[in-house]
C-alpha cells in the first residue's frame, strides 16, 4: 500500500492460494484434490472524502480491480477440477465499496460495504456469480499498545451463470453451477498489538478468531467451521 497523499491510497494484493479437498466415493475409496499458486491479483484506490487530523468521523470511497491472473484449468489425472477447487474467476470483476470509520477514545467504530461484480464470462464458458458483504464493528483501546475489538461480517454469493461443458454435474455436487450460491454471518473477536516504541513501533500484530452464526449453502457444500487470522502489518 502507498499513500500518494493524505486523502488517497493505493493498495495492490497478490494472493498465494492452497486448497484441499478430500474426497469418499460410493465404493469407500478415498482420495484427495489439492491445487495451490496465484490468485486473480487485485488493485484498489481508497479515497477520504475529508481528512482531518483529529477527525472525529469519516467516509471512504474505494474502488477495487481484479485481473484473472488465477487458473481456471486446474487438473487432476488430465480431468479438470470443479469450480471450488480452482484458483481464480478467468474474468475481470470490479469492486466498488464505502467505508465508515467513528472514533472517541477509546472507542472506535466502523461500517462496509464492499461487493463484487463479476464482469464476462470466462473462455471456460461461465462466469462466477457476484458477492456483498457488509460488515460492522466496534473496537476499544485497552493500553496504548493493545485493543481489542468485535465484528459482524455478512456474506452473500449468488451461484455460477453458465456451465463448464467438461464439468459433469452429475459426477458431483461441487461440479453443479445452480448449487455454488449461500450466505452466511460471521462474528469474531480480534485482538490488536501495537507497541508505541521501540523498533516495533511502526508495526501491528492483529490476531482475530472467526465462527458462523448463521450459514446458508445452495446445495451439499463445504461449511465453514472457523477463521483463524494472523495479520502482520509495517509502515515505512
Amino acid at each position: 500500500m502507498y499513500a500518494p497523499s493524505d486523502k488517497a491510497s493505493i493498495m495492490v494484493m497478490v494472493p498465494y492460494i492452497r486448497k484441499s479437498m478430500n474426497h469418499i466415493m460410493e465404493n469407500g475409496t478415498r482420495f484427495n484434490e489439492l491445487t495451490k499458486g496465484i490468485g486473480d491479483v487485485e488493485m484498489r484506490v481508497l479515497y477520504a472524502l475529508s481528512a482531518v487530523e483529529n477527525l472525529q468521523s469519516k467516509v471512504l470511497l474505494n474502488f477495487g480491480v481484479k485481473v484473472p491472473t488465477g487458473s481456471i484449468n486446474k487438473r487432476m489425472e488430465n480431468m479438470r477440477l470443479e469450480y471450488p477447487m480452482q484458483l481464480g474467476s478467468g474474468s475481470v470483476s470490479i469492486s466498488p465499496g464505502i467505508t465508515y470509520l467513528g472514533q472517541m477514545k477509546p472507542w472506535g467504530w466502523g461500517a462496509e460495504l464492499i461487493p463484487l461484480f463479476q464482469l464476462g464470462e470466462n473462455k471456460n464458458g461461465y462466469r462466477l456469480g457476484n458477492m456483498y458483504k457488509p460488515n460492522i464493528w466496534v473496537a476499544r483501546q485497552l493500553l496504548a499498545w493493545l485493543s481489542i475489538s468485535a465484528k459482524a461480517s455478512g456474506e452473500l454469493w449468488q451461484n455460477i451463470h453458465g456451465i463448464d461443458g467438461t464439468l459433469d454435474v452429475m459426477d458431483e455436487p461441487t461440479k453443479d453451477p445452480a448449487l455454488q450460491g449461500g450466505k452466511r454471518m460471521d462474528l469474531s473477536v480480534g485482538l490488536g498489538i501495537h507497541p508505541t516504541e521501540g523498533l516495533f513501533r511502526q508495526s501491528e500484530l492483529f490476531i482475530d478468531f472467526n465462527k458462523p452464526a448463521i450459514q446458508s449453502l445452495n446445495g451439499p457444500q463445504l461449511k465453514r467451521r472457523s477463521v483463524v487470522k494472523l495479520v502482520l502489518q509495517r509502515e515505512f
